[in-house]
């Protein structure tokens, strides 16, 4: 858990459901005004050190003046370096369970929300002021372009789970050292006399609880003290407690046991 109270920026993860490690990791930049989350990917090699090299490699290139889209770029290859300078030769391990992860980033400049997600973390970029969702970043993988093309629809996306769980997109490992695709970049004004609240997050919670019950619970917390590190906490629980109880049930193709990770940045325009 880390708490930045006069910068407003909050960041937690946990275990969650699952009973081994924590592969999820989150990183906040107070001086910068960034915020990101990354989700070692499952079932893959050392999912836990590449999600914390991930973010190591984002606070190296922010800290020297690197825009998001050269941190986008540099994604694969900085996290083949890391490997390497940890002693580990990721070839060795099979292109196919590579280490890898995904990511997710929001930066606020210049009166704007800027950032990306690379495949399935989620942002999500709440209008207190207005109580509207305003930005919530669309995953990369198979199930999001069926449901772009029209095949399947939004609303029977639960039935679709190992669909969901093929990434078209993920900062790994790969023999040419880039991302599969472009990450899903987005901007955000910040209205003048708004507040904002930006969130990244991992399907942990993305899988257990919809952007517009986040948003409830984000109007909630700021009708009353505006306590985001009661949020998070509140945001991760509640998604830990639907794994379990879906878990409970035996539900297929809802929330599954698994790591939760967070970080809340506040904009006021």
């Amino acid at each position: 858990e880390i708490y930045f109270r006069d910068a407003k920026m909050y960041g937690r993860t946990d275990i969650g459901g699952r009973d081994k490690r924590n592969e999820d990791a989150v990183y906040l930049n107070p001086e910068k005004r960034l915020i990101a989350g990354a989700d070692g990917m499952g079932g893959h090699h050392y999912g836990d050190l590449a999600a914390g090299f991930t973010l190591a490699n984002v606070h190296k290139n922010i800290g020297q003046g690197i825009p998001l889209e050269g941190i986008a770029e540099s994604a694969c290859y900085d996290l083949r370096m890391s490997f390497m300078d940890a002693d580990i030769d990721p070839d060795e391990l099979g292109m196919f369970f590579a280490p890898g992860a995904t990511l997710g980033i929001i930066q606020e400049h210049d009166g704007m929300l800027d950032g990306f997600i690379i495949g399935d973390y989620k942002a999500l970029i709440i209008d207190v002021t207005d109580k509207e969702i305003l930005c919530v970043s669309k995953d990369q993988s198979e199930l999001q372009a069926l449901i772009d093309g029209g095949i399947i629809e939004e609303q029977a996306r639960a039935k679709y789970p190992d669909a969901q769980n093929l990434l078209s997109n993920s900062v790994m490992i790969t023999e040419n050292n880039l991302l599969e695709q472009p990450p899903a970049y987005f901007k955000q004004n910040i209205p003048k006399g708004h507040t904002l609240v930006s969130i990244t997050y991992s399907d942990g919670i993305s899988d257990a609880l919809s952007p517009e019950v986040i948003l409830q619970m984000v109007l909630e917390e700021f009708a009353k003290e505006g306590d985001i590190r009661g949020l998070g906490q509140r945001v991760s629980e509640e998604a830990k407690k639907t794994q379990q109880d879906e878990a409970a049930k035996g539900s297929i193709g809802k929330a599954h046991p698994d790591n939760v990770s967070i970080a809340i940045m506040v904009s006021e325009g």
